[in-house]
């Protein structure tokens, strides 16, 4: 057939489908050089994309040309090893007389440290290992009992350091001028969780080293109006992880995991942690002042 013999409607339906075939063809080749070329040019591209963007937003009475750089996006697994990778210098592992050896967590700068609660008590002498820096650490530090919720399945122990010790290469700040330890902590702040957020929990695997399990919050449970609510998880229980911390995934401290209870695993607040830790305190300067007195 001659293009002469072609009626208008059907040039003009031929004209709408070479069009569209050329279009097609166009965009295939477009993706396919934008995905082969080098990165600045990709960046010169998405910059004048958005520069472009911000000219035509109606609206403004003044324009006012600003160039964005795209920031790289950071996915789960990113936010997870920074979250692991900050946290883990602040895992210890506790051992003494007539206790298994079980892990903790540094909440102070001052060495008091979180961990299980069974089987401890006033009178036993313990050991604090940092994991990270276990080989840089001659000797284990001592450690005392100051408050125990035998409850809530969690112990606040308070490293005794020997600041006479001739061994200062260990991992361990003293303040210029003083004998003051500074301990890698976690810090107890705000931390608050929503259901379903996702959340880590660092364990201490005495032949691993720090270990990390990553699930969700399942369920929050209140059971009173003035208690901290108990939060479950689909973590499974394991021994290296209980009594240690609960992190959100920008790093901060949401809790401490428990383990198995009437068949869900729970973990208890962030709030529950700072109770513990202000009745401690309490304590720790009655006992100063009951010593200091005539």
């Amino acid at each position: 057939m001659n293009l002469e013999e072609l009626t208008k409607s059907q040039i003009i339906l031929l004209t709408l489908f070479v069009s569209f075939v050329t279009s097609i063809a166009t965009g295939i080749v477009t993706v396919t050089l934008v995905n082969q070329a080098p990165t600045d040019v990709v960046r010169t591209i998405n910059t004048q994309v958005e520069r472009v963007v911000e000219k035509i937003v109606p609206g403004e009475t003044k324009i006012v040309e600003r160039i964005r750089e795209p920031g790289p996006s950071q996915t789960e697994s990113d936010l997870i090893v920074a979250v692991a990778s900050e946290a883990k210098h602040s895992l210890v592992q506790v051992s003494g007389t007539d206790i298994s050896l079980r892990g903790g967590f540094s909440i102070s700068s001052d060495g008091l440290i979180v961990t299980r609660s069974n089987g401890l008590f006033p009178e036993g002498n313990y050991a604090v290992t940092f994991v990270v820096y276990e080989k840089a650490t001659s000797t284990p530090l001592s450690a005392k009992l100051v408050r125990a919720d035998y409850a809530k399945g969690i112990a606040l122990l308070r490293i005794v350091p020997d600041i006479n010790s001739s061994d200062k290469s260990g991992p361990f700040s003293f303040l210029t001028g003083t004998n003051v330890i500074k301990y890698p902590f976690l810090k107890l702040g705000e931390g608050s969780v929503s259901l379903g957020e996702r959340v880590l929990v660092m364990g201490v695997d005495k032949a691993i080293g720090p270990v990390l399990r990553s699930g969700s919050i399942v369920g929050i449970k209140q059971e009173t109006a003035s208690s901290s609510p108990v939060l479950i998880t689909n973590i499974e229980d394991e021994d290296v992880i209980r009594a240690m911390p609960m992190l959100d995934l920008s790093g901060t401290l949401v809790g401490a995991y428990i383990g198995l209870v009437d068949g869900q695993n729970i973990a208890i607040t962030e709030d529950d942690i700072s109770s513990a830790l202000k009745i401690a305190i309490v304590k720790e300067a009655g006992d100063v002042a009951g010593a200091s007195a005539p």
